[in-house]
């Protein structure tokens, strides 16, 4: 098991603990969040690479899921848009995330612009360590659906649901970048 740092709760702006990390304090909001953090091989061009390779994310994701690629480029950049179908609720949701920042091979945003929920924006920050190794961040912001569907996927649930997955995709991403 990856050694791996998770932090959920509501933001504070004053509890910003990594300037370096690029992040502009103001983008912080008091919404519930998620981030999960793990050090992994490789150059960071290489991570950013393989994270930003399409093929690759669908293997991050937890087969329980059921996570199936409807229409997705090969590779992302800014402006790309991947539409995906999850089969774990019940009746399958289309889910489409548009990329709304590219900074290679520091960082890339992924913003819902359609699903269920009322937001999801997944950060993914690279920050070389010393040593030689990188240390590979995620950050989730996100909110509930409205109505009756928000009765059933609260802010609670979602987080534990969110935790789950991000455990599983760090996992396996320093299994898969530290055996290549």
């Amino acid at each position: 098991m990856p050694v791996l740092t998770i932090r959920a709760g509501p933001y504070h702006p004053a509890e910003m603990s990594d300037p370096e990390c690029g992040i502009p304090i103001e983008s912080y909001a008091t919404m519930p969040f998620l981030e999960a953090s793990v050090s992994v091989g490789g150059s960071i061009e290489q991570v950013f690479d393989f994270l930003t390779t399409t093929d690759n994310l669908l293997k991050l994701v937890p087969e329980d899921l059921k996570l199936r690629a409807v229409k997705v480029p090969a590779r992302l950049e800014l402006g790309s848009q991947m539409e995906l179908q999850i089969l774990a609720f019940g009746p399958p949701q289309n889910v489409v995330y548009e990329i709304t920042e590219f900074a290679r091979p520091h960082r890339f945003t992924e913003t819902q612009v359609k699903g269920l929920l009322g937001r999801y924006v997944h950060e993914h920050a690279l920050i070389a360590q010393p040593g030689g190794t990188l240390l590979v961040s995620d950050r989730i912001e996100f909110e509930p659906p409205g109505g009756l569907m928000g009765l059933m996927l609260t802010a609670d649930r979602l987080r534990t649901m969110l935790e789950r997955g991000i455990t599983h995709r760090q996992t396996a991403l320093k299994r898969l970048l530290d055996a290549s």
